[in-house]
């Protein structure tokens, strides 16, 4: 898996390859632009794409809605 790290030292982010019984173990990489052992895993917001249905695909959200109309014309 790869992780995010940052430094706490120059600020530097940077990416790690470990498997996950090493990230288990403690796994605490240097960075690698100053060399530093201060460093604190990051974490990203993550960003999903769907390419799959919606809810407005299956059921309109009540029988007045516009939405109604359009389901049907399906």
């Amino acid at each position: 898996m790869t992780y995010d790290y940052q430094c706490k030292g120059c600020n530097a982010k940077f990416e790690v390859e470990a498997t996950f019984e090493e990230k288990s173990a403690g796994l605490k990489p240097e960075c690698p632009e100053c060399g530093s052992a201060r460093t604190m895993q990051v974490f990203s917001p993550l960003g999903v794409i769907s390419g799959g249905a919606s809810r407005a695909d299956f059921e309109p959200c009540s029988p007045n809605c516009a939405c109604a109309a359009e389901a049907m014309e399906r």
